[in-house]
C-alpha cells in the first residue's frame, strides 16, 4: 500500500474490542542527487581513468556500483575509456544512476622549436621544446637533470634526446640535433671605381651564413647597411658580424684613377708686346690620351704659341674624363712696341699738344709747317691760318709707331673793347645811363650803366671811329632853379665864373661848346614851361667828355678777356668737383695767358691746374704745375699765390709718401700765410 505523505490516525484494535489510537506523521524524503568529481581521463594509452561519485540526499550509508559487484567506495579507478552507469542505492533502498563517459587525453607530443645551431665552435646553439597533449604541466629533460623550462640553451654540436613528462606521469622522448651554423660567407658586388682621385667609390656586400641579422664595419661604426658609398681608391678592411657575434673579415679593394699631374715646360716670353709668347705644359699620370685648353677648344698638342704676354690657365682632360688645371704667366721682355695718341687744346692759331702715350724711348713731333718738338708737351702758334697734318711719332727698341691727326686753325679776328663809368661832378656813379655807340654817326648800340655806373662794349671790330654818347631824360627840370640863372649870367658877365667843367657843360644848355646869353634865354624859356627841351635835343647836363673811354689794344684784350672767361669757367667747374672740366678750362686759359704774355694769369692758371691734378690724385703733375705756377708767382712777388702753390705741393708729396718734402712745402706755406696775416691758408694747412 502506498502512503501520501501526511498526517494519519492509526487504530489499532484487539479481540476485545479494545481500540488505541496512535497519530503518525508520514514525511517524504529527497530523490539521490548524484555529483561526479575528480574525473580522470584514461592518458598514456592505459586504463588509468578514474572518478568519484557524491551522493546527496537520500539515506546512508549507500552502496556503488559500476556494473558489477556493489561497493561502499565512492571512486573507481583503472578505468579504461568508455561509458560507465553508476548505480547508487541508499539505507532505505532509494536507488539513483548516472552515465559516467571516461574520454581518452590526447596523447603527449613533442616538437622541437627555434633550433639555433652552434656557431663560431662557440657553445651557443639552442632549442625550444613545444609539448602537446598529455596533462599540463610538464617537465622536460636533455640528459642533464629535469627542469620546468622548456628552452634549453648554450649547447655545443649534438644530438639530444628529450624526455617529457607529464602530469600523469606520461613521458615522450624526441631526439634534437644541433649542428654547427654555416660561417658567414660574403660577396662584394656592384663596385664604382674611385676615378679621378675623388671620393666617388661604393660598393655593396651580400652576406650568408651564420646566424642574421649581420652589421657591417669598414672603420667607420657598424652599419645594417650594406652599401658604402663616397669612397676613396684604397682597401677597406670589411668586417661582418653576425646576431651571435660571429666575425667575417675581409679585404676590398676600390680601384681609381687619380687626375693628371701638371707641370709646366719650356716658357718663352713674349716680346715687344707682340703675341710671340709659348708654353708647354707636362702631363703625368691618369689614363693617356690627354687634352689640353687653353680657353679656345681642346687640343692633343701640348704647346700653345702665339701668345700674348698674361696669365692664362689651361685645362688637361685625361682618357677617363678626370682633369686638372694649372696657371702660369708669360711674360713680357724688351718693353712693348709703343702706341702714339695725343692730345691737342686750340686757340686761333695757337696750339697746345700732350703726348698720351707710353713706353716711347724717343719723341718726335711733326707740325705741317716744318716744325718739329722732341718733347712730351708742345705750345705753337702758328704764322698762318690753314690746314696743317700733326704728326707724332714713337720709338723703342721694339719698334716704332706714328700717329697722325689733321687740324684746320684759322686766325682769330682782332676786335676791340671800350669801356668807361658816368659819375656825378662828386664822383657818385649814375645808374641806368643809356649809353649810344656810334660808328660813323650811325647808332649801333645802346646799354645803359650799371649801378656802379660802368659800361662796357666788347668784341668791336678794329679800324672804326666809335663814338660814345651817354645820355639821361628823367625830367629836365630836375635840379635847374633860378639859381641857375643868376649863376650862368655872372659867369657870362665873368664876375664869378662857374668853377667845374661839370658846371660848365651843364650851362652851354644849347650845346653849342660855349656858355652864353642864348644859354640864359633857352634856361629861362624851360623854367616857364615856353620850351619842352633843350635846343639840339641836348637832354641833361652830360656830354661825350663825361666818360672815360678805355681803348684796349684790340687783339691782346680779346685774347685776355677769353683767357678770363676760361679761368673762371674752371673756377666754377672746380667747385662742382667737375675736375676733367676744370683741367680743360684751366689748359685754355693758360695757353691763351701765354700768347699775350700775362704772367700773372698763367701763374694763377698752372696754380689753379695743380689743384685740380690734386683733386684728380694725379699727384705728379699737380707738383708740376704748382712747381711751374710758383716760380711765375715769386717773380711777380705775388706772395698769397705762393702761399697756394706750396699748399698744393705739401700735400701732394704727403699723398705720395715723402714726408719729408711734405713737411717742408707745409711749413713754408704755414710761415707765409702767418706773414700775410691770411687766416684762412692757415687754417687750410
Amino acid at each position: 500500500m502506498d502512503f501520501r505523505p501526511k498526517n494519519y490516525t492509526v487504530n489499532v484494535i484487539d479481540d476485545n474490542g479494545c481500540i488505541a489510537s496512535l497519530e503518525v506523521e508520514l514525511n517524504s524524503s529527497a530523490a539521490l542527487s548524484i555529483e561526479i568529481v575528480n574525473k580522470l581521463e584514461v592518458s598514456c594509452r592505459q586504463s588509468n581513468g578514474e572518478f568519484t561519485a557524491v551522493v546527496k540526499n537520500g539515506t546512508p550509508p549507500y552502496t556503488y556500483s559500476i556494473g558489477g559487484a556493489e561497493s561502499t567506495n565512492p571512486t573507481f579507478d583503472n578505468l579504461a575509456q568508455g561509458n560507465y552507469t553508476l548505480t547508487v542505492k541508499d539505507k532505505n533502498g532509494c536507488i539513483s544512476t548516472q552515465n559516467v563517459v571516461i574520454n581518452a587525453t590526447p596523447d603527449l607530443s613533442v616538437t622541437i622549436e627555434n633550433l639555433q645551431n652552434a656557431s663560431c665552435d662557440k657553445l651557443n646553439g639552442q632549442f625550444t621544446v613545444q609539448a602537446t597533449g598529455g596533462t599540463a604541466p610538464y617537465t622536460y629533460n636533455v640528459g642533464n637533470g629535469t627542469t620546468n623550462n622548456p628552452t634549453f640553451t648554450n649547447l655545443a654540436e649534438g644530438t639530444y634526446t628529450v624526455t617529457v613528462t607529464d602530469a600523469r606521469n606520461c613521458r615522450e622522448i624526441h631526439v634534437a640535433t644541433v649542428a654547427e651554423a654555416a660561417p658567414i660567407q660574403a660577396n662584394v658586388v656592384n663596385k664604382v671605381a674611385a676615378n679621378c682621385g675623388e671620393a666617388k667609390g661604393a660598393f655593396t656586400v651580400l652576406a650568408n651564413g651564420g646566424t642574421m641579422p649581420y652589421q657591417y664595419n669598414i672603420g667607420r661604426g657598424a652599419t645594417s647597411n650594406n652599401r658604402f658609398e663616397n669612397l676613396a681608391s684604397g682597401n677597406y678592411n670589411l668586417t661582418i658580424t653576425d646576431s651571435q657575434g660571429c666575425l667575417f673579415q675581409t679585404v676590398v679593394e676600390i680601384v681609381g684613377t687619380s687626375a693628371p699631374t701638371l707641370s709646366m715646360g719650356a716658357l718663352v716670353a713674349a716680346n715687344c708686346g707682340q703675341n710671340n709668347g709659348a708654353v708647354t705644359i707636362n702631363a703625368q699620370g691618369g689614363r693617356m690620351p690627354y687634352t689640353f685648353n687653353i680657353g679656345n677648344g681642346a687640343v692633343v698638342n701640348p704647346t700653345f704659341q702665339n701668345l700674348a704676354a698674361g696669365i692664362y690657365q689651361v685645362a688637361v682632360t685625361d682618357a677617363s674624363g678626370c682633369a686638372n688645371t694649372i696657371s702660369f704667366t708669360v711674360p713680357t721682355e724688351g718693353g712693348t712696341t709703343p702706341v702714339a695718341q695725343f692730345s691737342m687744346d686750340t686757340t686761333g692759331l695757337a696750339i697746345e699738344l700732350v703726348t698720351e702715350s707710353k713706353d716711347g724711348e724717343s719723341i718726335a713731333w711733326d707740325l705741317g709747317d716744318g716744325t718739329t718738338y722732341d718733347m712730351p708737351r708742345v705750345i705753337h702758334e702758328y704764322k698762318l691760318a690753314g690746314e696743317y697734318k700733326i704728326c707724332l711719332t714713337l720709338t723703342n727698341s721694339c719698334g716704332s709707331n706714328t700717329y697722325c691727326e689733321t687740324i684746320l686753325l684759322n686766325e682769330v679776328k682782332a676786335v676791340a673793347s671800350l669801356s668807361g663809368w658816368i659819375r656825378t661832378e662828386l664822383g657818385q656813379a649814375i645808374a641806368n645811363v643809356t649809353v649810344k655807340q656810334q660808328t660813323n654817326a650811325l647808332e649801333q648800340n645802346n646799354i645803359k650803366t650799371a649801378a656802379d655806373g660802368a659800361y662796357a662794349f666788347a668784341a668791336l671790330p678794329i679800324g672804326e671811329n666809335y663814338k660814345i654818347v651817354p645820355e639821361r631824360l628823367d625830367n629836365l627840370l630836375n635840379g635847374v632853379s633860378t639859381y641857375d640863372l643868376f649863376l650862368i649870367n655872372n659867369h657870362i658877365l665873368t664876375t664869378q665864373p662857374l668853377d667845374s667843367p661839370y658846371k660848365i657843360i651843364a650851362a652851354d644848355v644849347d650845346g653849342s661848346g660855349a656858355v652864353t646869353t642864348f644859354d640864359v634865354v633857352s634856361l629861362r624859356k624851360t623854367l616857364l614851361g615856353i620850351a619842352n627841351e633843350f635846343p639840339d635835343g641836348n637832354p641833361s647836363a652830360m656830354t661825350e667828355c663825361e666818360t672815360q673811354a678805355e681803348a684796349i689794344k684790340p687783339d691782346t684784350a680779346s685774347i685776355r678777356m677769353t683767357a678770363d672767361r676760361e679761368f673762371n669757367r674752371g673756377c666754377e667747374y672746380l667747385q662742382l668737383s667737375q675736375f676733367e672740366a676744370a683741367m680743360h678750362s684751366f689748359q685754355q686759359a693758360y695757353a691763351l695767358f701765354r700768347q699775350v704774355s700775362d704772367q700773372h694769369g698763367q701763374g694763377k692758371a698752372l696754380g689753379s691746374l695743380g689743384q685740380a691734378c690734386y683733386s684728380l690724385r694725379n699727384y705728379a703733375k699737380a707738383i708740376e704745375y704748382a712747381q711751374r705756377g710758383m716760380i711765375i708767382a715769386q717773380a711777380q712777388q705775388d706772395q698769397r699765390g705762393v702761399v697756394r702753390m706750396l699748399a698744393t705741393l705739401g700735400n701732394a708729396y704727403r699723398h705720395l709718401k715723402q714726408p719729408e718734402q711734405a713737411i717742408e712745402y707745409q711749413q713754408q706755406s704755414l710761415v707765409l700765410a702767418q706773414i700775410l696775416h691770411d687766416r684762412r691758408a692757415e687754417m687750410a694747412r
